[in-house]
C-alpha cells in the first residue's frame, strides 16, 4: 500500500460538493460532523469540471456531483480522491443527507481514492 493511502486508512471522508450539489445538504452534513466543503463556499462557482476535480483532489476530498462529465475523466484514468456521481432523479434532501452518511460511515479516505461511486436508483420509502 503506498504511504499516501497508508496515511488515509484510518481517516475520515472530506467532501466537496461542486455547484451543482445542493449546499442544504453540505450544510446539513456539517452539522452532523461530516466535512464538506462547496463549490459555492470555496468560491469555485463557474470554474470547469477539470479543474473542480484537481480543486477536489488538492484538497483531499471525494467529488460529489450530478454531472455524467467525471465519470468519462474517471475512466479515463485520471487519478483521483474519490468521485460520486449522484442521478438527477436524487435532488430529494433527506435521501441524499441519508446516502452521505452512510458513505462516510462505510469507507474511509484511503477507500475512496479512484473509487467512483453512484447513488443507488432505489427509492426512499
Amino acid at each position: 500500500m503506498p504511504s499516501s493511502t497508508k496515511n488515509l486508512a484510518n481517516e475520515r471522508i472530506r467532501l466537496y460538493f461542486d455547484e451543482n450539489m445542493p449546499v442544504a445538504v453540505a450544510k446539513s452534513l456539517n452539522e452532523r460532523g461530516i466535512d464538506t466543503a462547496t463549490a459555492q463556499d470555496r468560491k469555485r462557482l463557474g470554474y470547469g469540471d477539470p479543474s473542480q476535480l484537481n480543486f477536489a483532489i488538492a484538497q483531499g476530498r471525494v467529488l460529489c456531483t450530478f454531472d455524467k462529465h467525471y465519470i468519462s475523466m474517471a475512466s479515463e484514468g485520471v487519478e483521483h480522491k474519490g468521485i460520486v456521481f449522484v442521478p438527477g432523479l436524487h435532488r430529494d434532501h433527506g435521501v441524499l443527507l441519508r446516502y452521505f452518511i452512510e458513505l462516510c460511515r462505510i469507507y474511509t479516505a484511503a477507500d475512496m481514492v479512484n473509487r467512483l461511486e453512484y447513488l443507488s436508483p432505489a427509492t426512499s420509502s
